[in-house]
């Protein structure tokens, strides 16, 4: 996605506390890897199917063979391979790509509108109900989330910029949301289409309406996290604010804090 193509959408970012909310508008990224994501077992990420995972026959599968290959996995997917090249039970063989990921809610500016209320939607799109789903499955983790609307293109200016005079190659894109299969997953990985399986979650998440940002450099790969300076965000603000996730009759009901909420 060209940068330009932005100018009509904000970002949402999500943040389980507000101190880490600050840290992140102040410019000190802290940016969890791909592992880390594919290693949260919640069902809201959902970043475990993005993972590449094999199993025969309901038993668990790895290489004992040096020399094995990720065309061995797949012949013993398919079941057309030996054996001798598997020991099992033992785990999973899992296949992740090697980086860095920095999630974002997209949404159109037709769709939305900041007030010195509150937030509007246009109630010729879903995106209120869009975003109170992302909220609501994201405070269910904690009871609360702070989040902050980024004016979309400003932000990936800045960032595009500086992350690349840092020495990272960095992709960001809309997630697409697809059912691959295991197999589908693991012809992509020997094809080295990395960005297809960075950038595509199961159709069941299509309401988070994910954008992501994929950094990857030398000399970091098995890390779990890191930290980026980028400078003050705030520019690049529209607003902030603070839900609670609220226990009701019918369910759960996100209620905004007032006192939290502040326009950029």
């Amino acid at each position: 996605m060209y940068i330009s193509e932005l100018r009509n959408y904000y970002l949402v970012k999500c943040f389980a506390k507000e101190e880490y909310m600050n840290s992140f508008n102040n410019g000190k990224l802290y940016i969890n890897s791909s592992k880390y994501f594919h290693d949260l077992d919640n069902e809201f990420q959902g970043d475990f199917e993005g993972g590449v995972f094999y199993k025969k026959s309901g038993a668990k599968l790895i290489p004992t063979r040096a020399d094995a290959t990720i065309e061995d996995v797949i012949a013993a997917y398919k079941g057309e391979s030996d054996a001798s090249a598997f020991a099992k039970p033992v785990e999973d063989l899992k296949l992740y790509v090697s980086g860095f990921i920095i999630c974002f809610f997209i949404v159109s500016k037709d769709a939305m509108r900041v007030t010195s209320e509150g937030i509007e939607f246009n109630s010729d799109y879903n995106a209120a109900q869009e975003l109170s789903d992302f909220l609501g499955s994201y405070s269910q983790i904690s009871g609360f989330a702070s989040i902050t609307v980024y004016d979309a293109m400003p932000l990936m200016n800045r960032l595009w910029t500086i992350l690349q005079n840092q020495g990272f190659d960095a992709s960001a894109d809309r997630v697409v949301y697809e059912d691959l299969s295991l197999l589908d997953r693991t012809r992509l990985f020997q094809n080295h289409e990395f960005e297809k399986l960075v950038f595509t979650k199961d159709k069941r998440f299509a309401y988070q309406k994910e954008f992501r940002v994929f950094l990857q450099r030398k000399n970091l790969s098995g890390q779990n996290h890191i930290e980026v300076e980028v400078g003050d965000l705030h520019p690049t603000i529209v607003c902030t604010a603070s839900f609670e996730l609220e226990k009701t009759k019918q369910g759960h009901e996100l209620r905004l804090i007032p006192s939290r909420w502040c326009l950029g």
